[in-house]
């Protein structure tokens, strides 16, 4: 009895129920996602705009641009590069390697070891690209 009476007493001061402790941050999340909501669709073809369309096709440019330029070149240049010292120094035939003024193009000739310049005629053009 004396028991259910403290209960009672003390009912009153109970922790309070998570919706009301935390009602601030659930009423600003609220309004935020309302916010962001009016701009979505203001800016989409729900509202006669293509500014979505226009940016995802933007961001889509801007990546592939940037995989382009500073990914697939530099690794384009490396594996040339790799490939032509390779070609260099093979210990088979030695090469006489000269870079032309595309340097994606390299000209190598065979350097027979009795003489120390090659002849025009053998001469060969190599194209190193990685697709």
């Amino acid at each position: 009895m004396v028991v259910t009476f403290i209960l009672l007493q003390m009912w009153q001061y109970r922790r309070p129920r998570k919706l009301v402790r935390k009602w601030m941050q659930y009423s600003g999340s609220a309004l935020g996602l309302g916010v962001a909501s009016g701009w979505l669709v203001s800016h989409s073809r729900l509202s006669g705009s293509n500014d979505l369309d226009r940016w995802f096709q933007e961001g889509v440019e801007a990546s592939s641009s940037f995989l382009k330029e500073h990914i697939q070149q530099p690794v384009t240049s490396l594996l040339n590069y790799r490939l032509s010292l390779h070609c260099c120094f093979s210990k088979s035939q030695m090469f006489s390697i000269v870079m032309s003024s595309n340097s994606n193009f390299f000209c190598a000739s065979p350097v027979p070891r009795t003489t120390s310049t090659p002849s025009h005629r053998n001469i060969k053009v190599l194209k190193f690209t990685l697709l």
